[in-house]
């Protein structure tokens, strides 16, 4: 998970609206970006923010320090 804050603000508004009754209104889902709906959670495929794009740079360009095998 990039962004837990996203993840735990839309899972609030979910069970807030879900107590509500039908004629009672509800609190609109999240609308963080142009292509995502509700988090960067969501970015993973399209690629489109920026934050996505930083974490992918990084997880793709990482080389992990590999001890020797000792005999």
């Amino acid at each position: 998970m990039i962004e837990v804050d996203g993840r735990e603000a839309e899972v609030d508004t979910y069970y807030f609206n879900k107590k509500r009754s039908k004629d009672d209104a509800r609190l609109p889902l999240m609308y963080w970006g142009k292509y995502v709906q509700h988090d960067n959670n969501r970015d993973g495929m399209g690629q489109f923010l920026k934050l996505t794009q930083a974490i992918m740079k990084m997880q793709n360009e990482w080389n992990p320090t590999v001890p020797a095998r000792s005999a």
